[in-house]
C-alpha cells in the first residue's frame, strides 16, 4: 500500500478516550495491534505519556510508510466498500499533518452512563446494557465476544467506569482545553453525564468556549435546556443518532419513544438550534433506512451520515441473506423513484454498495436471530410488532 492509502492525521492531532478511560487512536480503533510490547495507556496517567509513547511513534511511522494497521481495519473495510471512511473525512477536515504538536481535537467518552439499551450496543457504552447482561447471564456467556468499542464484552463488565471522578483525569482534561479547536462528546449518552456539564462550565468560566467546536452525539431523548445552553455558549455541532422512523427506532434504541424524539427535534428547530442525523446500517434496519432518509428530507435536515455496523459481527449488514438484501434493494429502488430528496443518488450509492457486498453467512445470521430472540424475551417485546419484514425473513430461514 502507499502512504496515500494509509495516512491519517489523527495520531498527530487527536486524543481519544475509550469509555473505560484508556486512550486509543480514534473512535474506530479496533484495539488490535501488531506492535510488540504494547501496553494500555489510561488518561489517569496523563496525556503526555501517550503522546511520547513508543507505540504512537510506531503508528505514525507505519502510516507514513504506507503500511496498513490492524487498528485501522474499520476504515480500510469502508474504503473497500467504496464508502468514505473516518480516515478520509479527517484528511478533508485537517489536511496533511506530520509534525508532532499539541493536540487540537479531543474525543471524550466519559464512561458508559446511558439511558437506553440499543440493540447494537454493548456494556462498554451503556450502563443499562451492562445491568441487562448480568440479568441474562451474558457476563459469563455473552452473545458476541467484542462489541463496538473493541474490548471483549466480559472484560468490559469488569471495568470501573467511574474514572472521570479521578482528580488526575480532571487535570489532564482541563490543562489541554486552551489548545483545543474541537471537543467531541459521545457515550453512553453524553447529555446524562454530569462530567460533560462540569467540563463545559469550566471552559466557559475560563474563556475557553469561543472559537471551539463542541460536537455532541446524542440519542435525541434528552434534548432540553441543557443543549440550548451549550448552543448559546459554543459553536455546537449536534448529531442525533437515529436508526429508523417510529417503531423501528423504538425497538433498536429501546426504550426510546419516537414521539418524544420528534417533539424534541421540533423544539430545537423552533429555537434555531441546528442538528444533523447519524444512522448505523445493520441487519436490524436494512429494510427501513429509506424511511429515515425521507424523514430527514421532510424536516429539512442536512445530508445524513450512514455508518455500516462492523462490530458486533452478528449485526454486520454484509452477512445478510440474499432475500433480505434483495428486498432492501427493491425498497431502495422504489424510494429513489418517488423521493424529492436532493441527495437521493448519494444515499442510493452508499446503501447500494453495502447491499452489493452482502454475502450470506448462515452461522452468524443464526446467532443474530438467537440474540434477537433472547433480547425480545427479556424485554417482553414481539419482533413482528416493530420490524415485521425482518421477522418474516428470520422465520423463513431459522
Amino acid at each position: 500500500m502507499t502512504q496515500k492509502q494509509t495516512y491519517c492525521p489523527l495520531p498527530w492531532i487527536h486524543i481519544c478516550t475509550h469509555p473505560t478511560g484508556r486512550l486509543k487512536l480514534c473512535c474506530e480503533d479496533t484495539l488490535q495491534s501488531e506492535f510488540r510490547g504494547r501496553r494500555e495507556y489510561h488518561i489517569r496517567d496523563g496525556i503526555d505519556a501517550w503522546l511520547s509513547s513508543p507505540y504512537l511513534t510506531w503508528v505514525r511511522e507505519r502510516l507514513l510508510g504506507g503500511e496498513p494497521l490492524l487498528e485501522c481495519r474499520i476504515c480500510s473495510r469502508q474504503e473497500e466498500l467504496g464508502l468514505m471512511s473516518k480516515r478520509q473525512h479527517e484528511i478533508r477536515v485537517w489536511g496533511l499533518v506530520t509534525r508532532v504538536a499539541a493536540p487540537v481535537y479531543m474525543d471524550l467518552k466519559l464512561g458508559n452512563q446511558c439511558n437506553l439499551m440499543c440493540v447494537m450496543c454493548d456494556p462498554s457504552s451503556s450502563s443499562r446494557i451492562a445491568a441487562e447482561y448480568r440479568e441474562l447471564g451474558w457476563d459469563v456467556h455473552p452473545p458476541f465476544e467484542t462489541g463496538q468499542m473493541g474490548i471483549p464484552t466480559r472484560d468490559a463488565l469488569q471495568e470501573d467506569f467511574g474514572w472521570p471522578d479521578h482528580p488526575a483525569v480532571w487535570q489532564a482534561l482541563t490543562e489541554r482545553l486552551a489548545g483545543l479547536k474541537k471537543i467531541k462528546f459521545t457515550g453512553g449518552e453524553p447529555l446524562c453525564n454530569p462530567h460533560l456539564v462540569r467540563l463545559l462550565e469550566y471552559a466557559v468560566e475560563h474563556g475557553f468556549n469561543r472559537g471551539r467546536t463542541i460536537q455532541i452525539i446524542s440519542n435525541g431523548t434528552l434534548l432540553g435546556e441543557r443543549i440550548r445552553g451549550v448552543a448559546r455558549e459554543f459553536d455546537l455541532d449536534l448529531v442525533v443518532s437515529l436508526e429508523g422512523v417510529g417503531p423501528v427506532n423504538d425497538f433498536i434504541r429501546y426504550p426510546s419513544r419516537w414521539e418524544d424524539i420528534t417533539r424534541n427535534l421540533a423544539a430545537l428547530r423552533k429555537d434555531g438550534v441546528r442538528f444533523r442525523i447519524n444512522a448505523t446500517c445493520s441487519l436490524l434496519n436494512l429494510l427501513d433506512l429509506t424511511d429515515l432518509i425521507e424523514f430527514n428530507h421532510n424536516i429539512g435536515g442536512p445530508r445524513m451520515t450512514i455508518i455500516p455496523v462492523q462490530s458486533p459481527e452478528i449485526l454486520d449488514p454484509t452477512i445478510a441473506p440474499g432475500c433480505l438484501a434483495a428486498e432492501a434493494q427493491r425498497n431502495l429502488d422504489l424510494w429513489r423513484q418517488n423521493t424529492a430528496a436532493p441527495d437521493a443518488e448519494f444515499y442510493c450509492g452508499r446503501l447500494g454498495s453495502i447491499l452489493r457486498s452482502a454475502r450470506y453467512n448462515e452461522g452468524l445470521f443464526r446467532r443474530f436471530a438467537a440474540y434477537l430472540r433472547d433480547v425480545c424475551q427479556h424485554r417482553k417485546l414481539q419482533l413482528r410488532d416493530f420490524l415485521p419484514g425482518l421477522n418474516d425473513v428470520i422465520e423463513a430461514l431459522v
